[in-house]
């Protein structure tokens, strides 16, 4: 029952009288599952991959996290393996160098050098293509974690030693839907990506949808990730995330004060996408900043900030941000629902200019 397709006797026959595991051993199994290389570029070209699989930055060290740090260093949200593995809420940011700060392995270091290069090596301007590959790059780092969480499956059925049978079913029971929703995102991700990869590969950014918005820069913070819009800034509803029914496609994000713009950005037509960043526009001109700020914590955890920002914001103000990220970004809890309604406090003071947007 428990699907591992061994003989009872020779699998959960004598598991409740096994030794319950270790914290030891549960982060062993863990490192091991999550310690995943591989180059997500290498059916992009006819090019052999780099040597070496690079600690590639999601945000860029040079154009973007050097703007913001302090003595070459940002704060980031990073629980410990032994956090995660007792499944505690961690609500605070850690202090971090710039150049450990969103790194991921999942590409090699030719593809990382050549593919990136114009967002590693030239400002932001944002133009379609940087936005394409910001979008791209967060996209895989997605992507690679889905992947990881995979892998993670394996020793995690190995967590009901020393329980009881009823016990043991119930557990096996909950990994079996966690597995099923792993694969399931898992796919959608990969369909995704082959999208974003395709377009980026043939340079058609003319079937990149955007909203962009320019601001003064203001090195606070930068976030760039990708999510599906379920609720509009009002909360309504948008897309069914039921999992047989929502739509895969992802919409990319960039909140990159320091260079002076925030984008949304999706892959043709995508109506969901468009009455998100339609809601975003219907907030008050005051509040657009603050909404952003807000919309960062609450969807991602690839969010890296300033020290002097930070610091500088008032403590029940960086308590509700550390808040609401731990609650809606655990990957193996239940996790709260996000909402995205202004509570009124003041996060940021950037007057936004005219949006330009683009809708396929």
């Amino acid at each position: 029952w428990c699907g591992s397709g061994r003989k009872y006797k020779k699998c959960h026959l004598n598991r409740a009288d096994e030794a319950e595991p270790t914290i030891k051993e549960i982060l062993t199994a863990q490192r091991d599952a999550l310690d995943l290389r591989l180059c997500m570029a290498k059916k992009m070209d006819s090019k052999p991959c780099g040597s070496v699989i690079s600690e590639a930055h999601s945000v860029s060290r040079r154009t973007s996290l050097a703007k913001i740090a302090v003595n070459g260093h940002v704060y980031g949200y990073e629980p410990s393996d032994a956090d995660l593995a007792k499944g505690k809420l961690e609500r605070s940011l850690k202090r971090m160098g710039v150049g450990k700060a969103s790194t991921f392995t999942g590409f090699c270091n030719m593809h990382d050098a050549e593919l990136f290069r114009p967002i590693d090596a030239l400002p932001l301007e944002p133009t379609a293509e940087q936005m394409a590959l910001l979008g791209f790059r967060s996209l895989s780092r997605e992507y690679l974690g889905a992947l990881k969480m995979i892998r993670m499956i394996r020793p995690l059925r190995q967590a009901d030693r020393g329980k009881p049978e009823f016990w043991q079913k119930g557990f096996q029971h909950r990994v079996d839907n966690h597995e099923w929703l792993s694969n399931l995102r898992k796919q959608r991700l990969e369909k995704d990506h082959n999208r974003w990869a395709s377009l980026i590969a043939a340079r058609q950014y003319d079937r990149l949808s955007y909203l962009l918005v320019k601001f003064p820069p203001q090195p606070d913070l930068v976030c760039s990730g990708v999510f599906r819009p379920g609720i509009g800034f009002r909360d309504e509803p948008l897309l069914d995330l039921a999992p047989t029914e929502s739509n895969p496609s992802n919409v990319a994000f960039g909140l990159f004060p320091a260079e002076g713009f925030a984008f949304f950005a999706w892959i043709e037509n995508f109506v969901e996408a468009e009455k998100f960043v339609k809601s975003f526009l219907e907030e008050p001109e005051g509040r657009k900043s603050s909404q952003l700020i807000r919309f960062a914590f609450e969807t991602f955890d690839n969010v890296y900030v300033s020290p002097s920002w930070w610091n500088g914001l008032e403590e029940a103000k960086r308590e509700f941000l550390l808040y609401r990220m731990a609650e809606c970004n655990q990957p193996f809890l239940e996790s709260e629902p996000p909402s995205l309604i202004d509570n009124g406090m003041e996060f940021a003071r950037w007057t936004a200019g005219q949006p330009e947007q683009r809708f396929l």
